[in-house]
Protein backbone atom coordinates (compact mmCIF):
# COMPACT_ATOMS: atom_id res chain seq x y z
CA UNK A 1 0.00 0.00 0.00
CA UNK A 2 1.46 3.21 -0.98
CA UNK A 3 1.03 6.21 1.57
CA UNK A 4 1.85 8.98 -1.04
CA UNK A 5 1.31 9.28 -4.83
CA UNK A 6 1.98 6.07 -7.12
CA UNK A 7 4.41 7.40 -9.69
CA UNK A 8 4.32 4.46 -12.18
CA UNK A 9 5.92 1.90 -9.91
CA UNK A 10 7.29 4.28 -7.55
CA UNK A 11 5.41 5.77 -4.29
CA UNK A 12 6.59 9.21 -3.80
CA UNK A 13 6.04 12.03 -1.33
CA UNK A 14 5.91 15.19 -3.93
CA UNK A 15 6.63 18.22 -3.64
CA UNK A 16 6.01 21.10 -6.25
CA UNK A 17 9.56 23.03 -7.72
CA UNK A 18 8.57 26.38 -8.72
CA UNK A 19 10.11 28.08 -11.27
CA UNK A 20 11.62 31.77 -10.79
CA UNK A 21 13.02 34.17 -13.50
CA UNK A 22 14.99 36.91 -12.11
CA UNK A 23 14.14 40.06 -15.20
CA UNK A 24 17.77 42.11 -14.59
CA UNK A 25 20.26 39.33 -15.34
CA UNK A 26 17.76 37.01 -16.87
CA UNK A 27 18.28 33.70 -14.59
CA UNK A 28 15.45 30.94 -14.15
CA UNK A 29 16.10 29.67 -10.74
CA UNK A 30 14.06 26.17 -10.09
CA UNK A 31 13.72 25.12 -6.01
CA UNK A 32 11.11 23.62 -3.96
CA UNK A 33 10.77 27.00 -2.03
CA UNK A 34 6.98 28.01 -1.72
CA UNK A 35 5.87 30.71 -4.45
CA UNK A 36 5.08 33.25 -2.12
CA UNK A 37 8.89 33.21 -1.54
CA UNK A 38 9.07 35.41 -4.76
CA UNK A 39 10.47 38.75 -4.00
CA UNK A 40 12.09 37.17 -0.12
CA UNK A 41 15.36 36.56 1.10
CA UNK A 42 16.13 33.93 3.46
CA UNK A 43 12.54 32.32 2.73
CA UNK A 44 12.59 28.18 2.35
CA UNK A 45 15.84 28.86 2.54
CA UNK A 46 16.49 30.68 -0.99
CA UNK A 47 17.48 33.86 -1.29
CA UNK A 48 14.63 35.63 -3.99
CA UNK A 49 14.22 38.50 -3.62
CA UNK A 50 14.89 39.92 -7.14
CA UNK A 51 12.79 37.13 -8.87
CA UNK A 52 9.32 36.46 -9.98
CA UNK A 53 7.57 33.28 -9.54
CA UNK A 54 6.35 32.29 -12.80
CA UNK A 55 4.94 28.58 -12.35
CA UNK A 56 5.46 25.17 -11.03
CA UNK A 57 7.34 23.58 -13.52
CA UNK A 58 7.83 20.00 -11.96
CA UNK A 59 7.43 17.88 -8.84
CA UNK A 60 9.94 16.24 -7.16
CA UNK A 61 9.64 13.74 -3.91
CA UNK A 62 10.93 15.06 -0.58
CA UNK A 63 10.58 11.54 0.62
CA UNK A 64 9.52 7.84 -0.10
CA UNK A 65 9.73 4.14 -0.05
CA UNK A 66 11.56 4.36 -3.51
CA UNK A 67 13.25 7.71 -3.66
CA UNK A 68 16.78 5.27 -3.39
CA UNK A 69 15.70 4.63 -7.05
CA UNK A 70 16.41 8.63 -7.98
CA UNK A 71 19.86 10.72 -8.34
CA UNK A 72 19.86 14.62 -7.26
CA UNK A 73 19.79 17.10 -9.51
CA UNK A 74 22.99 18.79 -9.13
CA UNK A 75 22.92 22.54 -8.74
CA UNK A 76 25.64 25.83 -9.26
CA UNK A 77 25.58 28.89 -10.12
CA UNK A 78 27.30 31.73 -11.57
CA UNK A 79 28.17 34.25 -9.46
CA UNK A 80 29.33 36.94 -12.47
CA UNK A 81 26.76 35.84 -15.04
CA UNK A 82 23.72 35.03 -12.34
CA UNK A 83 23.28 31.61 -14.00
CA UNK A 84 21.90 28.88 -11.91
CA UNK A 85 23.44 25.25 -13.91
CA UNK A 86 21.36 22.12 -13.15
CA UNK A 87 23.00 18.75 -14.37
CA UNK A 88 23.12 14.93 -13.26
CA UNK A 89 26.79 15.02 -14.76
CA UNK A 90 29.42 14.92 -12.27
CA UNK A 91 31.87 15.41 -14.96
CA UNK A 92 30.46 18.84 -15.74
CA UNK A 93 29.39 20.07 -12.77
CA UNK A 94 33.39 19.19 -11.73
CA UNK A 95 34.12 21.41 -14.70
CA UNK A 96 31.92 24.19 -14.12
CA UNK A 97 32.92 24.40 -10.43
CA UNK A 98 36.51 24.09 -10.94
CA UNK A 99 37.28 26.19 -14.16
CA UNK A 100 34.17 28.14 -15.83
CA UNK A 101 33.57 30.33 -12.08
CA UNK A 102 30.43 28.77 -10.89
CA UNK A 103 29.92 27.59 -7.50
CA UNK A 104 28.35 24.68 -5.82
CA UNK A 105 25.35 25.18 -4.18
CA UNK A 106 22.76 23.03 -2.39
CA UNK A 107 19.61 21.71 -3.79
CA UNK A 108 17.68 18.33 -2.87
CA UNK A 109 15.75 17.87 -6.47
CA UNK A 110 15.45 14.21 -7.26
CA UNK A 111 15.10 13.01 -10.61
CA UNK A 112 15.22 10.08 -12.84
CA UNK A 113 18.18 9.38 -15.17
CA UNK A 114 16.34 7.89 -17.62
CA UNK A 115 12.72 7.12 -18.98
CA UNK A 116 10.22 5.42 -16.59
CA UNK A 117 6.15 5.33 -16.43
CA UNK A 118 4.85 8.60 -14.85
CA UNK A 119 8.11 10.42 -15.64
CA UNK A 120 8.13 13.38 -18.60
CA UNK A 121 11.47 14.69 -20.00
CA UNK A 122 12.90 17.95 -18.58
CA UNK A 123 14.28 19.89 -21.51
CA UNK A 124 17.56 21.93 -21.26
CA UNK A 125 18.03 25.45 -23.61
CA UNK A 126 21.17 27.55 -23.01
CA UNK A 127 21.04 31.22 -24.26
CA UNK A 128 24.76 32.37 -25.03
CA UNK A 129 23.98 36.25 -25.09
CA UNK A 130 22.85 36.74 -21.33
CA UNK A 131 24.40 33.10 -19.92
CA UNK A 132 21.52 31.65 -18.80
CA UNK A 133 20.45 27.80 -18.41
CA UNK A 134 16.77 27.40 -19.32
CA UNK A 135 14.70 24.07 -17.96
CA UNK A 136 11.33 22.77 -19.40
CA UNK A 137 8.86 20.36 -19.62
CA UNK A 138 7.49 22.21 -22.24
CA UNK A 139 8.60 20.86 -25.83
CA UNK A 140 6.47 23.89 -27.09
CA UNK A 141 7.74 26.66 -24.94
CA UNK A 142 8.38 29.64 -27.23
CA UNK A 143 11.95 30.92 -27.91
CA UNK A 144 13.83 27.37 -27.96
CA UNK A 145 16.02 27.94 -30.92
CA UNK A 146 14.96 30.68 -31.93
CA UNK A 147 16.96 33.90 -33.06
CA UNK A 148 14.68 36.79 -33.34
CA UNK A 149 15.05 39.76 -31.88
CA UNK A 150 12.16 39.52 -29.43
CA UNK A 151 10.67 36.75 -28.58
CA UNK A 152 8.85 34.89 -25.70
CA UNK A 153 9.90 32.19 -23.56
CA UNK A 154 8.78 31.02 -20.32
CA UNK A 155 7.10 33.86 -19.63
CA UNK A 156 8.69 36.67 -20.14
CA UNK A 157 10.21 38.32 -23.01
CA UNK A 158 13.66 37.48 -23.96
CA UNK A 159 15.09 40.35 -25.91
CA UNK A 160 18.71 38.38 -26.56
CA UNK A 161 17.07 35.16 -28.43
CA UNK A 162 19.54 33.16 -29.76
CA UNK A 163 18.00 30.20 -27.80
CA UNK A 164 20.05 26.55 -28.31
CA UNK A 165 18.77 23.37 -27.35
CA UNK A 166 21.10 21.01 -25.30
CA UNK A 167 19.23 17.98 -24.48
CA UNK A 168 17.44 16.14 -22.02
CA UNK A 169 18.49 16.79 -18.43
CA UNK A 170 16.68 14.32 -16.76
CA UNK A 171 12.75 12.89 -16.15
CA UNK A 172 11.20 13.98 -13.85
CA UNK A 173 7.11 13.89 -12.60
CA UNK A 174 4.77 16.72 -13.65
CA UNK A 175 2.68 19.05 -12.37
CA UNK A 176 -0.55 17.84 -10.58
CA UNK A 177 -3.22 17.52 -12.84
CA UNK A 178 -1.24 19.62 -15.58
CA UNK A 179 -1.69 22.91 -13.45
CA UNK A 180 1.98 24.80 -13.71
CA UNK A 181 0.07 27.85 -12.30
CA UNK A 182 -1.92 27.65 -8.84
CA UNK A 183 -3.82 30.97 -9.97
CA UNK A 184 -4.09 32.17 -13.45
CA UNK A 185 -1.14 33.32 -16.25
CA UNK A 186 -2.02 36.58 -17.42
CA UNK A 187 0.17 38.08 -19.86
CA UNK A 188 3.15 35.93 -18.87
CA UNK A 189 2.46 36.18 -15.00
CA UNK A 190 1.48 33.85 -12.17
CA UNK A 191 -1.05 36.39 -10.69
CA UNK A 192 -3.75 35.90 -7.96
CA UNK A 193 -6.70 37.97 -8.74
CA UNK A 194 -9.96 39.65 -6.89
CA UNK A 195 -12.62 41.36 -8.62
CA UNK A 196 -13.27 44.96 -8.98
CA UNK A 197 -16.96 45.96 -8.26
CA UNK A 198 -17.97 49.09 -9.78
CA UNK A 199 -20.77 50.99 -7.68
CA UNK A 200 -23.30 54.21 -8.16
CA UNK A 201 -24.92 56.42 -6.27
CA UNK A 202 -27.22 57.98 -7.75
CA UNK A 203 -28.34 61.48 -5.80
CA UNK A 204 -24.98 62.29 -6.66
CA UNK A 205 -23.85 60.43 -9.83
CA UNK A 206 -20.88 59.21 -8.01
CA UNK A 207 -19.15 55.97 -9.56
CA UNK A 208 -17.04 54.10 -7.10
CA UNK A 209 -14.75 51.31 -7.32
CA UNK A 210 -13.35 48.70 -4.82
CA UNK A 211 -12.92 45.27 -4.34
CA UNK A 212 -15.55 45.03 -1.85
CA UNK A 213 -18.25 42.22 -2.39
CA UNK A 214 -21.23 42.83 -4.83
CA UNK A 215 -23.35 42.30 -1.47
CA UNK A 216 -21.56 45.40 0.49
CA UNK A 217 -23.65 47.44 -1.74
CA UNK A 218 -26.32 49.07 0.56
CA UNK A 219 -24.25 49.06 3.82
CA UNK A 220 -21.68 50.82 5.79
CA UNK A 221 -18.46 49.34 6.95
CA UNK A 222 -18.79 46.51 4.53
CA UNK A 223 -15.47 44.80 3.52
CA UNK A 224 -13.71 48.25 4.78
CA UNK A 225 -16.35 50.89 2.55
CA UNK A 226 -19.11 52.71 3.35
CA UNK A 227 -21.91 52.31 0.75
CA UNK A 228 -25.03 52.46 2.23
CA UNK A 229 -26.33 54.63 0.03
CA UNK A 230 -24.54 52.76 -3.40
CA UNK A 231 -25.54 50.47 -6.03
CA UNK A 232 -24.10 47.54 -7.28
CA UNK A 233 -23.71 47.78 -11.29
CA UNK A 234 -21.03 45.49 -12.24
CA UNK A 235 -17.52 43.64 -12.02
CA UNK A 236 -15.53 46.06 -13.72
CA UNK A 237 -12.36 44.22 -13.73
CA UNK A 238 -9.89 42.22 -11.52
CA UNK A 239 -6.74 43.39 -9.48
CA UNK A 240 -4.27 41.42 -8.92
CA UNK A 241 -3.45 40.63 -5.18
CA UNK A 242 -0.93 39.02 -2.67
CA UNK A 243 1.89 40.48 -5.35
CA UNK A 244 5.27 39.80 -4.41
CA UNK A 245 7.80 42.29 -4.11
CA UNK A 246 9.79 41.06 -7.38
CA UNK A 247 6.31 41.18 -9.27
CA UNK A 248 5.52 44.72 -8.61
CA UNK A 249 7.70 46.02 -10.78
CA UNK A 250 4.59 45.12 -13.45
CA UNK A 251 2.01 47.04 -11.59
CA UNK A 252 1.36 50.65 -10.17
CA UNK A 253 -0.68 51.43 -8.02
CA UNK A 254 -4.12 53.30 -8.59
CA UNK A 255 -4.82 55.94 -6.06
CA UNK A 256 -8.03 56.80 -4.75
CA UNK A 257 -9.47 60.09 -3.60
CA UNK A 258 -12.57 61.79 -2.67
CA UNK A 259 -14.20 64.93 -3.16
CA UNK A 260 -16.72 65.67 0.38
CA UNK A 261 -18.30 68.49 -1.68
CA UNK A 262 -19.14 67.08 -4.98
CA UNK A 263 -19.29 63.30 -4.09
CA UNK A 264 -16.73 62.38 -6.53
CA UNK A 265 -13.78 59.62 -6.74
CA UNK A 266 -10.97 60.01 -9.00
CA UNK A 267 -8.39 56.80 -9.14
CA UNK A 268 -5.12 58.02 -10.81
CA UNK A 269 -1.62 55.99 -11.06
CA UNK A 270 -0.08 59.85 -12.01
CA UNK A 271 1.53 60.98 -8.21
CA UNK A 272 1.55 64.59 -9.40
CA UNK A 273 -1.97 64.80 -10.43
CA UNK A 274 -3.13 62.89 -6.77
CA UNK A 275 -0.97 65.37 -4.63
CA UNK A 276 -2.13 68.12 -6.72
CA UNK A 277 -5.71 67.40 -5.53
CA UNK A 278 -5.26 66.40 -2.23
CA UNK A 279 -2.82 69.27 -1.14
CA UNK A 280 -5.77 71.62 -2.22
CA UNK A 281 -8.10 70.73 0.16
CA UNK A 282 -10.45 69.79 -2.86
CA UNK A 283 -10.12 65.91 -2.06
CA UNK A 284 -9.46 63.32 0.45
CA UNK A 285 -6.97 60.98 0.21
CA UNK A 286 -8.31 57.30 0.53
CA UNK A 287 -6.74 53.93 0.59
CA UNK A 288 -7.28 51.65 -2.19
CA UNK A 289 -5.75 48.54 -3.12
CA UNK A 290 -6.35 48.83 -6.67
CA UNK A 291 -3.31 47.74 -8.96
CA UNK A 292 -2.72 48.59 -12.89
CA UNK A 293 -0.16 47.70 -15.57
CA UNK A 294 1.03 51.21 -16.41
CA UNK A 295 2.01 49.98 -20.02
CA UNK A 296 -0.11 47.45 -22.95
CA UNK A 297 0.49 43.92 -21.70
CA UNK A 298 -0.85 40.57 -22.57
CA UNK A 299 -3.62 39.55 -21.24
CA UNK A 300 -4.62 43.33 -20.50
CA UNK A 301 -7.11 45.81 -21.59
CA UNK A 302 -7.02 49.73 -21.23
CA UNK A 303 -9.26 51.18 -18.61
CA UNK A 304 -10.57 54.21 -19.94
CA UNK A 305 -11.32 57.73 -17.82
CA UNK A 306 -14.74 59.79 -18.65
CA UNK A 307 -15.44 62.77 -16.82
CA UNK A 308 -18.71 64.68 -16.58
CA UNK A 309 -17.89 68.38 -16.10
CA UNK A 310 -22.13 69.01 -14.88
CA UNK A 311 -21.40 67.17 -11.90
CA UNK A 312 -18.38 66.81 -11.64
CA UNK A 313 -17.95 62.98 -11.82
CA UNK A 314 -15.06 60.49 -12.71
CA UNK A 315 -16.06 57.55 -14.54
CA UNK A 316 -14.28 54.68 -15.33
CA UNK A 317 -14.59 51.96 -17.90
CA UNK A 318 -13.06 48.61 -19.78
CA UNK A 319 -15.80 49.32 -22.36
CA UNK A 320 -14.94 51.62 -25.06
CA UNK A 321 -18.07 52.07 -26.12
CA UNK A 322 -20.14 52.31 -23.48
CA UNK A 323 -23.01 55.00 -24.12
CA UNK A 324 -22.97 57.95 -23.11
CA UNK A 325 -19.73 58.41 -23.57
CA UNK A 326 -18.72 61.87 -25.24
CA UNK A 327 -22.52 62.54 -25.49
CA UNK A 328 -23.96 66.02 -25.13
CA UNK A 329 -27.43 65.26 -25.38
CA UNK A 330 -29.95 65.88 -22.04
CA UNK A 331 -30.13 62.09 -21.46
CA UNK A 332 -28.00 59.39 -22.20
CA UNK A 333 -27.87 55.84 -20.73
CA UNK A 334 -23.82 55.44 -19.09
CA UNK A 335 -23.43 52.34 -17.39
CA UNK A 336 -26.35 51.01 -16.33
CA UNK A 337 -27.76 54.33 -15.46
CA UNK A 338 -29.30 57.54 -16.96
CA UNK A 339 -27.16 60.23 -16.67
CA UNK A 340 -29.71 63.61 -16.98
CA UNK A 341 -26.75 66.12 -17.34
CA UNK A 342 -25.03 64.65 -20.40
CA UNK A 343 -21.66 66.37 -20.72
CA UNK A 344 -18.87 63.49 -20.73
CA UNK A 345 -15.72 64.21 -21.95
CA UNK A 346 -12.72 60.96 -22.57
CA UNK A 347 -9.74 61.90 -20.65
CA UNK A 348 -7.98 59.14 -21.85
CA UNK A 349 -6.64 55.33 -20.41
CA UNK A 350 -5.97 55.32 -16.27
CA UNK A 351 -3.99 51.94 -16.67
CA UNK A 352 -4.14 48.08 -17.58
CA UNK A 353 -6.39 46.19 -16.09
CA UNK A 354 -7.34 42.34 -15.93
CA UNK A 355 -10.80 41.55 -17.55
CA UNK A 356 -13.60 40.35 -15.39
Amino acid sequence: VCEHELVGSLCLDLKDVNRFYQPNIGDHFYSHASASCAGQNNCDNEMLAAYDFERVEFRSPVSGPHTNQLVRLLRAWNPSTGDHLYTLSQEEFQNITTNLGYQAEGGNILVSSSPRAGFVPLYRWYNPTNGDHFYTISASEQCMGQSSNSIHCGGETVNEGGWHYEGITAYVVGPKNGNQCPHSMIGGLCLQTQDVNRFYLPTVGDHFYSVASASCAGQNNCDNEMLGAYEFERTEFKTPVNISVANQRHFVRLLRAWNPTSGDHIYTTNLEEFNAITSSGLYRAENAELWVSPTPRAGFVALYRWYNSTNGDHFYTISANEQCMGQTSSSAQCGGETVNEGGWHYEGVAGYVIEP
